[in-house]
């Protein structure tokens, strides 16, 4: 080791105990602290680019996702240059590069994610090995943009792929790593109810998108439906925390399964609580659920019930939307959609 090298030493590991301390407590320290990295050890220092990708990660939840698509390009190239491919912050990157393409939901983004997320698999499975952490995490991705392109793809002229062949990837894809992440884990672990999660929207879709769902009897959709109730009760139950963003996530399945089902009532207590929860949040995208998701959900539930509450609600969706989206992505014309649904 040179000189300049433990001369860095310390000022490393003063650096990494910050980054972990900004991480837990004020995240809007990151970016000074990407500042004195950058200029101490470099714009291209691994540590520098790993205290980048956690800055972005939480500025990416209060902007506008215009603006955090090329920030996380831009990032993939520093990191392609600067890090091994096998590096931890090199993997987050991509795989958060992945995530905010397939968010934004202009058209060809979400094909061009699932290419994207689908290379990147094949290449973690080679390099790292098929149940390696970061091999998991894109594993995931792939399966959840898979879902957002069967469920939205009719949004955007651009996709051609059948949503019924997407879900059963999803479905493949979200059950490997169920597997896997119950016995790492642990079969109630939080990490592995982000698999359960993925895998009850797969379920959920199916009832309404899946194979011959024109074929399908009401009976059987509700069947489907009340597989998911069962999966997000069961998890919710006995746990307290409901600002936890996976739990809110869970309410927010479990509103739109129990609406599925036919138990309006019940669907419409789930998505009114989940309502107030996000609300209370500082970030716009609590674990990934993006800002309109809550009031689109109530829309959904009222719509054959109250429409003047549903209207709306819609209405709060597509405001929502429009300040986080681009005006032509799938998510802003899927608010438009159930807003003239009302």
């Amino acid at each position: 080791m040179c000189s300049k090298e433990r001369g860095r030493r310390p000022v490393v590991a003063e650096l990494r105990a910050q980054m972990l301390t900004a991480m837990t407590g004020c995240p809007r320290d990151l970016t000074a602290l990407w500042h004195r990295s950058a200029a101490e050890l470099g714009p291209s220092n691994p540590l520098t680019l790993l205290i980048a990708c956690k800055s972005e990660t939480y500025a990416s939840r209060t902007r506008p996702v215009t603006e955090s698509v090329p920030v996380w390009e831009r990032l993939v190239r520093c990191a392609a240059d600067a890090l091994e491919a096998g590096d931890p912050a090199h993997l987050e990157i991509v795989s958060r590069y992945g995530r905010w393409l397939g968010r934004r939901g202009e058209p060809t983004d979400l094909d061009n994610a699932v290419v994207h997320q689908r290379a990147e698999l094949a290449r973690r499975e080679s390099a790292l090995g098929v149940q390696a952490y970061w091999t998991g995490t894109v594993r995931l991705d792939l399966a959840t943009t898979l879902v957002e392109r069967a469920r939205l793809g009719h949004l955007d002229h651009t996709v051609k792929a059948v949503p019924s062949a997407d879900l059963a990837e999803a479905a493949e894809l979200s059950a490997q790593e169920i597997a896997h992440r119950s016995v790492v884990c642990g079969h109630d672990d939080l990490r592995t109810w982000e698999a359960r999660g993925v895998a009850g929207k797969v379920a959920l879709c199916q009832a309404l998108l899946g194979p011959a769902a024109g074929e399908r009897t009401t009976a059987q959709a509700r069947e489907l439906a009340d597989q998911v109730v069962r999966m997000t009760t069961d998890f919710m139950t006995g746990r307290q925390a409901l600002r936890e963003p996976r739990l809110l996530q869970g309410l927010l399945l479990r509103a739109q399964a129990l609406l599925a089902a036919g138990r309006q009532a019940e669907a419409e207590a789930e998505a009114r609580l989940a309502g107030e929860l996000h609300r209370g949040r500082e970030d716009g995208w609590p674990g990934g659920i993006d800002p309109g998701l809550a009031p689109l959900t109530l829309a959904r539930v009222l719509a054959g019930t109250d429409r003047a509450e549903a209207v709306a609600a819609a209405r709060r969706a597509l405001r929502s939307r429009l300040d986080w989206f681009p005006e032509d992505s799938v998510y802003c014309v899927e608010a438009r959609e159930q807003l003239g649904a009302c």
